[in-house]
């Protein structure tokens, strides 16, 4: 349907991702670390998994599941801020970025689901 690596938000989701592994790299708590990392990794697969898809349909509802794993991973950012694992500078760079990702996944989403229904 989609080549996923021409998308935008597909980038982003990427860059985040990257960003996240390494920043996370030297945590010795793997449980939070890993959770952090599978959302973030979610984000970009589902919207990978959904531009390979087979129809508009299928996109808007991969789209809607990364939706969810962004609002995961800012859940998962605010835990380690709160228990010092990451410094309120850099949570605060990760939740802005995840934010404008967000963002971008609405405005593709509803674009999407408008095309399904028309």
């Amino acid at each position: 349907m989609h080549p996923f690596q021409q998308l935008a938000v597909w980038r982003r989701a990427h860059s985040l991702s990257v960003e996240l592994y390494r920043a996370t790299q030297s945590w010795t708590d793997f449980g939070l670390r890993s959770q952090l990392r599978r959302a973030a990794v979610s984000i970009g697969s589902n919207i990978a998994e959904g531009a390979g898809g087979v129809s508009q349909a299928q996109f808007a509802r991969f789209l809607g599941i990364a939706l969810g794993s962004a609002a995961e991973l800012r859940s998962l950012l605010f835990v380690a801020r709160d228990v010092g694992m990451l410094d309120a500078p850099t949570h605060t760079r990760f939740d802005v970025e995840c934010e404008g990702l967000r963002r971008m996944l609405t405005a593709l989403h509803s674009r999407i689901k408008e095309a399904v229904n028309s």
